[in-house]
């Protein structure tokens, strides 16, 4: 055997230690992590969980993987592969073993032609699922911080691989994560809802002309998600005439998209934070989507639940008149904890960075979650299994919260495109600021805002609906009236034209220049002292103009 160096040894001396160290803090980090695992708080139904993994094949579109510019999959017509997740009631099987988070990156295709698609899809899904739960890609963890990701997916989930399902029918339920996200990234709610006894189905929604594996949120992915409906109701016990669709974030706005077609066999939908709702309807970089919506509003039937923080105006859900909206503000959950994986987070932060006060914070997000998977499945035993009660209990108990307080709820009738009437001697709530200024006008809502702007109100609160909302008027031709808004609003929230000059920044960051252009325009009249608004200005015009 070779002697080793006294250098080396201390460098492998320290390795150790390192390696000895991660696995203390994740022993010593263990009583935590157990009370504030999203699975521990979340409440399962009376079934056991099961899950299987395989590709079906759209017959009706085609698909080419152009990461080996079709070698392996569609050099010639070929049908476009979908990959289904499938969580189903199951008979209880006790002997069989409960899977770990890291086996649903185990996809193996029966299809020969597709395994590398499989894997160069696994490859990418476990690496946006390891940075998302850690903050930076795997290859840069320490070997501390290597260990507490692999306790995070090494950990058992609620679902058994291939277990024997009950026959049912089963409600289906279609669930679209967000966009660049890991085709896994809510599999505890989809567990959760399994257990309540739905049939759950999922893909990564991959764009579809093939020139990336991330998601496409735009007219594929409405076609596959009725081909997973359909996929259900024939492979797994699903039953045609109960659909539900749930999406996160862009995939939420996937499925407003969809609900624009007549063709959509979708009976219910469900938005999980959309990030549409916190901004006027006018706002560059969704104009595209909310156009197309108010356009089309008129054909958007079925109940819908959207759900968002309490600075949410619901401006663009407010004109679909033709479906009843229920509106759930949950006031303790950042975007990426209205899925299983901002938890996955937050427990892989308290493992790796034990002692910085992680835990009450964590810990007030994984029961708001609970609180709103538990919603969310009243939601749609009430109007995919006819069970009203829980649901109508949840809901008594949030419309007499107060909004920004707790989770509260608000409910859009048929017919009703507002809330509840405005007091005048109170700040409007984020929802009523829209129509305060389309039924009052901007010197009413000017002289509402100034007489309350002591209150700490949402609405006075939030740079980005006041900032979207001065934006909006420019953007219609009310220069004047956008003016007097802003010199009201500057008075108690002067960040906001730097959230236009952001705005601008993030529309010139995607391509958008002819956005950013405006934005800053806007800035620049707004506050034609505003220096830096007017250096960025000139900036981007030289961009332009070569």
């Amino acid at each position: 055997m070779r002697s080793l160096s006294p250098d080396m040894l201390r460098r492998r001396a320290a390795a150790l230690m390192r390696i000895a160290a991660a696995l203390l803090i994740v022993f010593l980090a263990s009583d935590a992590v157990a009370q504030t695992e999203p699975e521990s708080f979340l409440e399962p139904g009376s079934h056991d969980v099961g899950f299987r993994c395989s590709w079906a094949l759209d017959e009706t579109r085609t698909y080419r993987t152009a990461f080996d510019d079709g070698e392996t999959y569609g050099a010639s017509k070929a049908p476009r592969p979908i990959l289904v997740n499938c969580w189903y009631p199951t008979e209880a099987e006790a002997d069989a073993p409960l899977m770990s988070h890291a086996e649903y990156f185990e996809i193996e295709p029966a299809n020969e032609a597709l395994h590398a698609l499989a894997s160069e899809l696994t490859s990418l899904a476990r690496g946006i699922a390891a940075e998302e739960i850690t903050g930076k890609p795997e290859a840069e963890l320490t070997p501390e911080e290597a260990v507490s990701l692999d306790h995070i997916l090494s950990s058992p989930t609620r679902a058994r691989r291939s277990a024997t399902p009950l026959e049912g029918p089963f409600p289906i339920v279609v669930h679209h994560s967000g966009a660049a996200s890991s085709y896994e990234d809510n599999a505890a709610f989809c567990e959760i809802l399994a257990s309540h006894g739905f049939v759950v189905v999922s893909s990564a929604f991959c764009k579809g002309d093939g020139s990336s594996l991330h998601i496409d949120g735009r007219i594929d992915s409405g076609l596959d998600l009725a081909f997973l409906a359909t996929w259900a109701a024939s492979e797994a016990h699903g039953d045609w005439q109960r659909i539900a669709y749930v999406g996160h974030s862009a995939g939420a706005q996937a499925i407003l998209r969809d609900a624009l077609r007549s063709s959509s066999p979708a009976d219910v939908r469900v938005l999980l934070d959309t990030t549409l709702d916190y901004y006027a309807l006018r706002t560059p970089g969704w104009r595209e989507l909310t156009d197309r919506v108010l356009e089309r509003a008129e054909a958007v039937t079925g109940p819908m639940l959207v759900t968002a923080g309490p600075a949410a105006s619901f401006e663009l859900i407010d004109h679909l008149t033709g479906c009843e909206r229920t509106y759930l503000t949950i006031p303790d959950l950042d975007h990426n904890e209205y899925i299983a994986q901002g938890h996955q987070h937050n427990r892989w932060l308290m493992m790796a960075q034990p002692g910085d006060g992680d835990l009450p914070r964590a810990t007030a997000a994984h029961r708001d979650y609970a609180a709103l998977v538990a919603f969310v499945v009243s939601y749609l035993k009430a109007h995919l299994l006819g069970e009203p009660g829980p649901l109508a209990e949840a809901s008594l108990a949030a419309k007499r919260s107060r909004l920004g307080d707790a989770i509260h709820l608000e409910v859009a009738r048929l017919g009703e495109d507002g809330p509840e009437p405005i007091d005048p001697t109170t700040a409007p709530t984020p929802r009523q600021l829209p129509h305060l200024l389309r039924e009052q006008g901007v010197e009413r809502t000017c002289e509402i805002l100034l007489r309350t702007k002591d209150s700490k109100s949402l609405v006075h609160e939030s740079s980005m609906l006041l900032a979207s909302t001065i934006f909006s008027l420019m953007e219609d031709g009310r220069r004047e009236e956008a003016k007097q808004l802003y010199e009201t609003v500057r008075t108690f929230r002067p960040q906001v034209i730097g959230t236009i000059t952001f705005l601008a920044f993030m529309s010139e960051l995607t391509g958008r220049l002819d956005d950013a252009k405006r934005l800053l325009e806007a800035a620049v009249f707004l506050d034609p002292e505003n220096r830096e608004a007017q250096a960025k200005l000139e900036k981007l015009n030289r961009i332009k103009d070569d």
